[in-house]
């Protein structure tokens, strides 16, 4: 008896995850792949920010940074895994390390896009006012 229940909760599990399940994975406003999809209760981006050129340099650098680090990251684990148990706190620290180091790097690109992102509006609300280039 026990077994039939267990067996119809794990039968209709599997059909509700397949039939709710995404057959296409979501994107940004592109669609394109890598992209990452807006906050869904959060206000749309300007386009005066999304369109501009820094910005745009500063996500396609963003974007390759993440590939790196996420590469380098799981290299240092296999490396971690393979090491003998006597050395293996040095690889802690090393990924420790790059870790932190990782961090500080978040840290300036949130700084620089915000700067940008401050700019790109003073200077929308300059011409707008007429007092601006």
């Amino acid at each position: 008896m026990k077994n039939i229940f267990s067996n119809i909760a794990v039968g209709l599990l599997i059909l509700t995850s397949t039939t709710f399940a995404q057959t296409k994975p979501t994107g940004g406003p592109s669609g394109g792949p890598g992209d990452r999809p807006t906050r869904p209760n959060g206000p749309p981006v300007p386009s005066l920010v999304r369109d501009n050129d820094q910005i745009k340099v500063f996500a396609a650098d963003f974007n390759t940074s993440r590939e790196t680090f996420r590469a380098r990251l799981l290299e240092m684990k296999k490396i971690l895994q393979e090491t003998p148990e006597n050395q293996r706190t040095e690889q802690r620290a090393k990924i420790r390390q790059f870790l932190v180091d990782h961090r500080t790097a978040q840290n300036e690109f949130r700084k620089n896009i915000r700067r940008v992102t401050k700019e790109v509006r003073e200077e929308k609300l300059g011409v707008e006012s007429g007092t601006g280039g």
